[in-house]
């Protein structure tokens, strides 16, 4: 079959072809026949289309760099290697692609690549488009609710998607709303005159059997007896590449570990294949090598099973309870080809529509949608409808969501309107300017989470008879916004609050308290000042100044109260008082503070606390917070404050009762700041070393996310929370 009919719908250099540039995500194994095999097809073909492709891979370290494998890599690739594994790096070296591609191979595979999102791409620009070639996921289950809620959150940024297995087709286009298709692994894309160049001399004078393990270090006993069963039926002796193993009939090894081409080579000139391996089954088909396949036992042999049925080559499958191979009849390579023709055709055409294709348009609001990662929780909505057509509506976490009242509705599109996920105002009249500073008084620092900035700006407003809004804590140990004009108030919204508040209808109090005249100082989240701002519109209100934090995001009210729950019956007694951050440690010793009713006392370290311990690994927090919009400068507010993580590095003084940053974003912001400066001590420092050990970023989701809400409603919290930080 020629070169002609493999890429039969392209004309290559017409005017109506692009020359894209694209990034391949995949794993570039150090030691992996198959993850190399398919890298190098997936690469040809791309290039055979008119296309400039490279691949984004994590640095070479030293030792490796001489294998035989990164030879190969760094001959046959166009190899784009940022200096640091991170985010960042990954979106400077894909600055300029048209097109990002993730695949192939188990990229997608729960025990393999631990559903990290470098292999969904997730640190890429959103102009660029993503689409995914036969990714393979392997041992991955999306049906499980960890693995479900990692899938929705990663392949709602995909433009186009296929996948290597027809198992998981339907279920991936439940969770992403999007048509999933299925297409070959890149090797069978190329016809075997492309491979011809990676074919060494004949290793042995005899015609052989070529014994293949997917990985020779594992378990080869099964190969052994198969291999040998074989070798008596067709008198041919064995060529394998299982490590430490020898066959009854055994001519020579091969080194598949060494250089990739080496089971290239060995597969060319057998006279037989025998594998478990897909990408050896792969080249065994490509050369057209009678073969036997063992399956595996586990959940990646649906690829082969499925891939080999459609072939019609079912009967060659060996399954491990087998006492006798199977067929070793000839092969009807007319009809086999027949099916792989159609199966080419369908994949080249998938690959011809992504790098023709566009973007498809952004994920909707949460009230087109129903995206659970779009809806930051801020209640804009519904402070804003006009006819109270919007309820808050709890999640299995208790965050806060909207919910529409169909009845009551006059789609008015307001709730459109002043969604921060539609509408993210930002100030960008003014260059920032940061600083390492902290208040002057050790009372006010010490009763505070971090350097003490807020209480003297929330006094700068009250001096002047003028409202604070902030976050405190109710008696029974719930956040909520609220809104204060006097010193006894603000005190209340002093200390950090690691969950998400209520809303408490604070919109609607903030613009009661800005049409008086008198000046609000409105303290929150970044996402619930844009909230804010969304909501009032293009009222403009001079009398406003905004500090959003440096947030980490936000864990769920459920989570907190049902650990304080358990904490009161360990206890056997009722929580008097519980604080985050007590100022009884210094503040780079952070810890949570409980009292009781006893009058027992408990000041646990974070490292100690479960449910620090679970905010810290990501599995409490929600969902909108692993796609947060408003990391990093965001400019949302006049001022941004927060701790000064590596204060070490620019200050040489004591910061044990804590240090903060503070950024100022406007002239509004810069005012207020003026005006209390004296209270405080300040050191400009620039807006890197600021964030340089801050959050920078969204939370990276964690496979526990999903399993914990799960679990807890199936088991209650406290076992819930066991397993999922066991």
């Amino acid at each position: 079959m020629g070169q002609g009919r493999f890429l039969h719908t392209f004309h290559f250099n017409s005017a109506e072809d692009m020359n894209l540039k694209i990034g391949i995500v995949t794993i570039l194994g150090k030691r992996n026949f198959g993850a190399v095999m398919q890298a190098y097809a997936m690469i040809r073909v791309l290039r055979n289309m008119g296309h400039d492709v490279f691949f984004i891979t994590p640095s070479i370290s030293k030792n490796e760099k001489h294998t035989g494998y990164v030879k190969f890599q760094q001959e046959h690739f166009n190899l784009s290697i940022p200096t640091k594994d991170s985010r960042k790096a990954f979106r400077d070296v894909t600055a300029d692609c048209d097109l990002i591609i993730a695949g192939s191979d188990q990229i997608w595979s729960r025990h393999i690549t631990k559903l990290h999102p470098y292999f969904f791409a997730d640190w890429a620009r959103d102009k660029v488009v993503r689409a995914s070639y036969a990714p393979s996921l392997g041992s991955s289950n999306p049906t499980y609710p960890g693995q479900r809620l990692l899938f929705q959150k990663y392949l709602r940024k995909f433009d186009y998607i296929s996948i290597r297995e027809k198992k998981w087709k339907n279920e991936l286009e439940e969770i992403s709303g999007k048509k999933v298709e299925v297409t070959l692994d890149p090797t069978q894309l190329l016809p075997a005159s492309e491979y011809m160049e990676l074919v060494g001399e004949r290793p042995f004078k005899q015609d052989y059997i070529y014994v293949h393990l997917h990985h020779p270090t594992a378990d080869g006993t099964l190969l052994l007896k198969y291999g040998n069963l074989l070798s008596k039926k067709l008198g041919l002796p064995i060529v394998h590449n299982l490590e430490g193993i020898v066959f009854d009939n055994q001519l020579g090894y091969m080194d598949s570990t060494a250089d990739p081409t080496n089971p290239v080579t060995a597969i060319y000139h057998s006279s037989f294949l025998l594998t478990q391996a897909f990408h050896a089954l792969s080249f065994g088909l490509i050369f057209k090598k009678p073969f036997l396949q063992l399956l595996k036992s586990h959940s990646t042999d649906h690829r082969v099973t499925h891939f080999l049925k459609k072939l019609g080559l079912s009967k060659r499958i060996i399954n491990p309870e087998d006492k006798e191979i199977g067929e070793i009849g000839e092969i009807n390579w007319v009809k086999v080809d027949s099916a792989l023709w159609e199966m080419r055709k369908s994949s080249l055409d998938f690959l011809y529509k992504v790098t023709k294709g566009k973007k498809v348009p952004r994920i909707k609001d949460y009230f087109v949608s129903g995206d659970p990662f779009t809806c930051y929780g801020c209640m804009a909505c519904q402070a804003a409808c006009p006819v109270g057509a919007i309820s808050t509506e709890l999640d299995d976490g208790e965050f806060a969501y909207p919910r529409i009242d169909n009845d009551k509705c006059i789609d008015c599109g307001k709730c459109h309107k002043v969604c921060p996920y539609n509408t993210k105002k930002r100030n960008t009249d003014h260059s920032p300017r940061a600083y390492l500073c902290f208040s002057n008084d050790p009372e006010i620092r010490k009763n505070s989470s971090s350097g003490g900035i807020f209480y003297p700006l929330a006094q700068a407003i009250l001096a002047q008879d003028g409202y604070v809004v902030g976050v405190r804590m109710n008696k029974k140990f719930q956040a909520l916004y609220d809104i204060a004009d006097d010193d006894e108030g603000v005190r209340a919204f002093r200390y950090s609050k690691y969950v998400e508040p209520q809303d408490n209808d604070i919109f609607a109090k903030t613009l009661t308290a800005l049409k008086t005249g008198k000046p609000v100082l409105f303290t929150g989240t970044p996402c619930k000042i844009a909230g804010l701002k969304a909501f009032l519109g293009d009222r403009v209100y001079s009398n406003l100044v905004t500090v959003d934090l440096l947030c980490n995001s936000m864990p769920s009210p459920l989570v907190l109260r049902e650990w304080l729950k358990l904490k009161e019956k360990k206890q056997g007694s009722k929580l008097t008082g519980f604080q985050f951050r007590s100022p009884k440690m210094p503040f780079t010793q952070k810890a949570n503070e409980y009292r009781y009713a006893n009058g027992t006392e408990e000041i646990v370290k974070n490292s100690d606390d479960l449910f620090k311990k679970a905010f810290s690994r990501g599995i409490i927090q929600r969902k909108s917070c692993y796609a947060c919009e408003f990391t990093r400068d965001n400019k949302i507010a006049d001022l941004t404050i927060g701790d000064f993580w590596g204060y070490k590095e620019h200050y040489d003084g004591d910061g044990s009762d804590g240090v903060s940053c503070l950024k100022v974003n406007t002239p509004s912001g810069a005012a207020l700041f003026e005006r209390v400066k004296s209270a405080l001590y300040c050191q400009e420092q620039t807006l890197a070393e600021m964030y340089r050990k801050n959050t920078r970023k969204a939370k990276m989701m964690p496979i526990q996310r999903g399993m914990f809400f799960n679990l807890m409603a199936k088991k209650g919290f406290e076992e819930a929370l066991n397993e999922t930080l066991k």
